[in-house]
């Protein structure tokens, strides 16, 4: 935390959330001043304010870092730390102006002392991106674990596969071994993107068509074979989130997302001082996760006239339900924000990276304001390529959002751009055996979580609307708590979801992702259903889960 010569703050306040006998030192109070151990009371409901007067202070910056860790590491990602400092420099008119903020535990203290802990800032609602909670449990287990039921990503393929559904010529500059390690156009490849755009003209035609309430489909989507009237850039697909959000969001702008989500769709928004509102589903005992259009019309209503609503962000097939949203509803969301009495309306951001797994999928592209987001990563099968394209409506977001790709990536690799499209070419191929995959593994699914009552609630997510023919890789399985139906003395693995994922993980070679990495307090389990490993997945995580109970019992 640092601040000027000429504006230092008097007083340090600090909010606490969790557990008592955390103790962490505060240093750098004063030149020569020893750092002392400050303990800090449990709060559940994180209401208790400590204070601390600063004065004389000496310095212009003061580290915060924990010395004790009394509780399992599975228990950090649940604590609140709040720091704020204060003074007649930062005290506004009847309040009290804030120089940094601190939300969230850091992994150690060297990491916490070096910054990455969300420490340093010097402007008044600054916050530091979080630590992702599912990538970082991803990074210690995903590669090392034998087992994994949760992957959003489908069965991926060989190079030589999407080379066999290459052209010819296309096959001989690839054997031809010329293919240049060279750089690459920013936006990318003339060709790919000509490949991106060729997968959307029909519903842009569409699109444009229900705008003008006309009925020349035919006559524009000719129009359209020749042109490419939406702006597109290739980009890595969590890059695109990352410019979207830190090009086109402000300090107290208002952001609805669909939730449970993708940390990075609204911890980039929470990062930059926005207001971030979650639009969250309907879950009935059935197993089936549902939101619906009228609480989102909710949403914006309790705004109008209050606040003005800057983005919403959308993400359907959505992860980690699997519900999915139709074509009218994507239709309802936008006439509903072109409707608002704004001088600018609202960014629809639509992330659409599981659309493909959906035969005919619904889309926002080419509406009014809106960002649509895809890539290569989920149903394709080929993460390992990195490659999405964002698709803008609007060129001066368009603008601002490939300024910043000129400090990220800056351009992709011209291997991924071959075989992204080569891919492209032939959709239906490289889609349809994944779809297959996930029809059949989500049977299996449902047949598992019946078998296991005393765990799981069960799942019929596939029972949507009849205007969408239902596929998703991932699904949203709920737990029954408390976990195991073990309620006196719960072993130690049963003492949270993260608790849970985090034994399967060390003693049973099972890599699960629960309702904790999405900050969701309802006990869960994200199932990825399209890997061809996933039965034998299943049936590890049985033998798992039934030698808890026998050691309960």
């Amino acid at each position: 935390m640092h601040w000027s010569e000429q504006s230092k703050p008097n007083w340090l306040i600090w909010r606490y959330q969790g557990p008592a006998g955390w103790q962490w030192y505060a240093s750098g109070l004063a030149p020569g001043q020893s750092d002392e151990a400050v303990d800090l009371e449990g709060n559940s409901d994180a209401q208790k304010v400590h204070f601390v007067q600063l004065e004389p202070i000496q310095t212009s910056r003061l580290r915060i870092y924990p010395v004790s860790w009394p509780y399992p590491q599975q228990l950090w990602p649940a604590l609140r730390l709040e720091v704020f400092a204060a003074g007649p420099a930062f005290r506004g008119e009847g309040s009290m102006g804030i120089l940094g903020r601190l939300r969230g535990i850091s992994r150690s203290p060297h990491e916490f002392a070096s910054g990455i802990g969300a420490m340093a800032f010097a402007a008044k609602g600054a916050r530091a991106i979080r630590a992702s909670l599912l990538e970082r449990f991803f990074a210690r287990y995903e590669f090392h674990c034998k087992y994994q039921v949760s992957c959003s990503d489908c069965e991926s393929w060989t190079t030589q596969e999407v080379l066999d559904r290459a052209e010819e010529k296309q096959k001989a500059l690839w054997q031809s071994g010329s293919l240049r390690l060279s750089y690459t156009e920013s936006l990318g490849s003339p060709a790919l993107l000509q490949k991106v755009y060729q997968n959307y003209r029909a519903k842009i035609a569409q699109e444009r068509v229900r705008q003008n309430e006309a009925s020349e489909l035919p006559e524009l989507y000719e129009e359209l074979l020749e042109s490419q009237p939406l702006p597109i850039t290739a980009c890595v697909p969590v890059e695109g989130i990352f410019a979207v959000m830190s090009q086109l969001l402000e300090e107290d702008d208002v952001v609805i997302v669909m939730t449970p989500a993708y940390q990075a769709l609204y911890e980039i928004a929470r990062s930059r001082g926005c207001q971030v509102l979650p639009w969250a589903p309907r879950y009935d005992e059935r197993g089936f996760w549902d939101f619906r259009v009228s609480d989102f019309e909710a949403l914006v209503e309790g705004l109008r006239q209050k606040q003005r609503l800057s983005m919403v962000v959308l993400n359907s097939p959505h992860n980690p339900t699997g519900a999915v949203l139709d074509q009218q509803d994507f239709d309802t969301i936008s006439d509903l924000l072109q409707g608002l009495d704004q001088e600018t309306g609202p960014v629809l951001f639509s992330d659409e990276m599981y659309s493909g797994i959906v035969r005919q999928a619904p889309s926002n592209v080419g509406k009014k304001n809106s960002i649509v987001l895809s890539g290569l990563s989920k149903p394709w099968g080929m993460p390992g390529l990195r490659m999405g394209w964002l698709l803008v409506e609007n060129p001066s977001h368009f603008e601002r959002i490939v300024m910043l790709r000129d400090f990220t990536t800056l351009c992709l690799p011209p291997h991924a751009e071959f075989l992204s499209t080569v891919a492209l070419q032939d959709p239906e191929f490289f889609l349809e055996r994944n779809r297959e995959i996930a029809r059949s593994n989500y049977e299996l699914l449902q047949k598992f979580l019946l078998s296991l009552p005393d765990w799981f609630h069960p799942l019929n997510q596939h029972q949507q609307k009849p205007t969408v023919d239902w596929r998703a890789s991932t699904v949203f399985a709920r737990l029954k708590h408390p976990l195991g139906s073990i309620g006196a003395s719960p072993p130690e693995c049963l003492q949270s979801t993260t608790h849970l994922a985090e034994y399967l993980a060390s003693e049973h070679q099972v890599c699960m992702i629960v309702s904790d990495f999405f900050e969701f307090e309802h006990p869960a389990v994200r199932f990825g259903i399209g890997l061809k490993s996933f039965p034998d997945s299943l049936e590890q995580l049985e033998r798992a889960l039934s030698s808890i109970k026998a050691k309960a019992a």
